[in-house]
């Protein structure tokens, strides 16, 4: 356990807390045959979301490759009191970018991919909007790796609305009309608008629209077959209904992302990392390239050179001198709270709230974590 002191500098240092039970949980040496229950779980976050006044939530936990705690908690559909179960599934709001990032590493490792490609020769045949020439000659600049890392300089969103199929490559076209906000591979910006265009590159580098081909060569292959885009008509038989701050009111339910079960995610998480020994999904040496620090933001000076960073698809990677390391993602909307991690101690976890965060206060998802991550350490540090 962490004692007293650890604990409220974990409270108190937001990021920095998190990185330092991080660090304690990669001083574990998984794999050495021990079982381990993490039975403890269920009860805190049972607690966490009456708490927090969450309507349902999904947590799947698995350590060293083998699903150990997979249940749900309190109501996808607060109407008819259906209770959330492990078939329940939940909008992965921008965990989504993860899935992508993989999905476009993969055809790099193929060699279909370069990943220093620039993106306009890539998707060639789409030009601005009426013909025009590009507004901004740095666009030209703008590479498959940059946008992987949120390097590209684009705005947050994409340009446009619509919900056609054509929709996407709209706002690609429009994109081009748009100054960039800094010079490609020098910052890091959070921007949706870049992982919709690197859903156009793994089309038109597949061959395949962007849903199957995810399905067909990233999730099948881990034993994944349920996860989807989610359904523009409205809610799916299985999934969870979305709900305002407080757990009531419903939210507006906008589409875009994948849905999936936590025990799906873990999977996912776990396939990626190679836990419990298996091969990592992707090569180590693509694995490797995915997790390091993005060479052009490392010389730029505006990153630390060792500790947490930006990954390819992820919000934050780090490498431990051990080998092992760390990466996450987080995402949420209205109505969704969604957080994916693999630690280094061999724990792949993914969790879910149908009921978004409040606008003010500390966060949620933080606190859970906090929670979590205490409990892994007291459950690990039996062995």
């Amino acid at each position: 356990m962490l004692n007293r002191r650890e604990l409220l500098t974990t409270l108190l240092a937001g990021c920095a807390g998190q990185s330092l039970v991080a660090g304690r949980l990669a001083a574990n040496q998984p794999g050495n045959g021990l079982v381990r229950d993490f039975s403890i779980v269920e009860p805190l976050m049972q607690r966490f979301i009456e708490e927090h006044r969450i309507a349902g939530a999904s947590m799947a936990i698995a350590y060293q490759g083998r699903l150990v705690s997979d249940r749900g908690y309190g109501l996808a559909d607060v109407a008819t009191r259906r209770p959330v179960e492990p078939r329940t599934m939940f909008s992965l709001a921008s965990v989504t970018k993860s899935i992508t990032g993989v999905g476009a590493l993969k055809l790099v490792e193929e060699g279909k991919l370069d990943l220093n490609a620039r993106v306009v020769q890539v998707l060639r045949d789409l030009h601005p909007p009426r013909g025009e020439r590009i507004a901004d000659p740095r666009f030209r600049e703008i590479t498959v790796h940059q946008l992987l890392f949120h390097g590209g300089g684009l705005q947050h969103d994409l340009p446009g609305n619509g919900d056609d199929e054509r929709a996407e490559e709209r706002g690609y076209r429009q994109l081009m009309e748009k100054p960039l906000l800094y010079d490609p591979g020098t910052e890091h910006r959070y921007s949706n608008a870049g992982f919709i265009v690197l859903r156009l590159v793994i089309e038109r580098v597949s061959g395949q629209s962007y849903e199957p081909y995810i399905r067909q060569h990233i999730l099948r292959p881990m034993g994944i077959d349920r996860m989807h885009l989610e359904l523009e008509r409205g809610y799916g038989p299985a999934e969870t209904h979305r709900y305002l701050p407080g757990g009531q009111r419903p939210a507006p339910r906008n589409v875009g992302n994948w849905l999936a079960t936590s025990g799906e995610l873990a999977r996912f998480a776990a396939a990626v990392a190679g836990s419990g020994g298996a091969p990592t999904f992707l090569s180590p040496k693509m694995t490797a390239i995915m997790l390091e620090c993005p060479p052009s933001l490392r010389t730029s000076g505006k990153v630390k050179p060792d500790g947490p960073h930006v990954g390819l698809g992820w919000d934050t990677a780090e490498v431990f001198p051990n080998g092992r390391y760390r990466f996450s993602k987080n995402g949420g909307k209205p109505g969704v709270q969604a957080w994916l991690e693999h630690l280094p101690s061999g724990i792949d976890w993914a969790l879910f709230f149908n009921t978004g965060a409040p606008k003010e206060g500390p966060s949620q998802m933080g606190e859970a974590r906090k929670r979590m991550y205490a409990a892994f350490e007291q459950i690990l540090g039996r062995g």
